[in-house]
């Protein structure tokens, strides 16, 4: 099962008891934002847990031939559009924490 935003944030309501569910939903949903506004921008984030990167694959051109293996049939590639992707490195205590040799 996947961890959720709103387990995190039941999680942050369980730590600090003062928080209303949506005062820690919208903590939970503020930290995720600002991932995701970083890497738009910056195109890395440092966390505490690692580091996300923006990966760019550039657009392909089109109009190159090509045949299909199974039936022999020749055809013409389409271009493809540019994409982008974030990427997670975590760092070395956040390795050791899922093999269980760190701090819980």
């Amino acid at each position: 099962m996947a961890l959720g935003p709103s387990d995190i944030a039941k999680d942050l309501q369980k730590k600090h008891p003062a928080l209303s569910a949506r005062q820690a939903r919208d903590m939970a949903n503020s930290v995720f934002d600002s991932v995701k506004k970083g890497l738009a921008r910056h195109g890395k984030v440092r966390t505490p847990i690692g580091i996300f990167t923006k990966k760019v694959k550039p657009a392909q051109k089109g109009g190159g031939k090509g045949t299909n293996p199974f039936t022999g049939e020749k055809y013409i590639k389409k271009a493809k559009p540019a994409t982008a992707t974030a990427k997670f490195r975590p760092n070395r205590s956040f390795k050791e924490t899922l093999m269980g040799r760190g701090k819980k």
